[in-house]
């Protein structure tokens, strides 16, 4: 069995640190039905079910939804803690093959707020996209790519809201207003930079290293 995320990244664990939750939350949906999902492919079976999927993409959807139903609670407990990225912290490895997951799990986020609006649950699903908002933000810091995967999550959580928007309360729409404002107010750009900074120096210096 190959090496789940947390424990590649967190060996000794870090209870207190909300990305390992982040990181358990990507070791659940990196898997081939997430990836199935993600590009769209449609498992092989009768011609009438594939069809009928093709038909009903919402079906996809909501498969989804309760395939990793419990993703949510661990983006929320993630956000309740200080967040410190392994690579902040000098983890030996720098493949950032958590990247994808972390993107998928952004993903289940999205589609776990669009049904809860579908489902007349504005509140939930306001909810839900807040706190897509606040992991998308957390997990930018580390490099330009993080930054751009973030951005990507981002942009699932704004144009999900914009489909709903009108059947959103005024005051469920203020709180993600609100939380758009404290985004922008962050950092999030000058620490991705500075991510990316201290990637190239330990690679370069990892270059020198391997040439002698």
């Amino acid at each position: 069995m190959a090496e789940s995320h947390t424990s590649r990244l967190f060996p000794h664990g870090d209870p207190r640190n909300g990305y390992v939750d982040y990181l358990r939350a990507a070791d659940m949906v990196d898997n081939d039905e997430m990836r199935g999902f993600m590009s769209q492919s449609r498992k092989t079976g009768a011609d009438w079910k594939r069809l009928f999927r093709l038909g009903h993409p919402a079906m996809d959807r909501r498969k989804l939804a309760i395939r990793f139903k419990d993703v949510p609670a661990l983006i929320q407990e993630g956000n309740r803690k200080p967040v410190r990225s392994p690579y902040e912290m000098g983890a030996e490895s720098w493949d950032f093959l958590e990247i994808r997951p972390l993107k998928h799990v952004g993903k289940v986020m999205e589609v776990m707020g669009a049904t809860s609006f579908e489902d007349f649950s504005p509140k939930k699903g306001v909810r839900l996209l807040v706190e897509l908002l606040e992991f998308a933000e957390r997990i930018s810091h580390d490099s330009v790519l993080h930054l751009l995967v973030g951005n990507a999550l981002h942009s699932y959580a704004l144009n999900t809201f914009s489909v709903h928007y009108e059947a959103t309360p005024m005051e469920d729409r203020e709180a993600l207003i609100e939380k758009i404002r404290d985004l922008l107010a962050r950092p999030t750009i000058e620490k991705a930079l500075l991510g990316e900074r201290r990637f190239a120096i330990l690679h370069g210096r990892k270059a020198v290293f391997d040439a002698q």
